[in-house]
């Protein structure tokens, strides 16, 4: 999984180039990513999510997990 955080992704102001550059770079080395997502700058929307994953991850053991978050590149206080 990718995580992007962003308001200026989630409110269109910008597009998210990162995620795809990770995919390819994570597909060369034998991974599979099988999903994308975006989310704004809010702490309790990136934690909830996060949760999420964990959840995710443990009812599934068997499958190998990774998450990779990317955001934060600006030089706006909420990065």
């Amino acid at each position: 999984t990718i995580l992007s955080t962003g308001s200026e992704l989630t409110a269109g102001r910008s597009i998210d180039t990162n995620s795809g550059w990770i995919a390819v770079q994570l597909g060369e080395l034998g991974w599979k990513v099988d999903r994308f997502v975006v989310m704004p700058d809010d702490p309790r929307i990136i934690l909830s999510e996060l949760k999420a994953l964990q959840l995710r991850a443990k009812e599934n053991p068997d499958v190998p997990s990774l998450v990779i978050m990317t955001g934060g590149l600006g030089a706006t206080e909420d990065d």
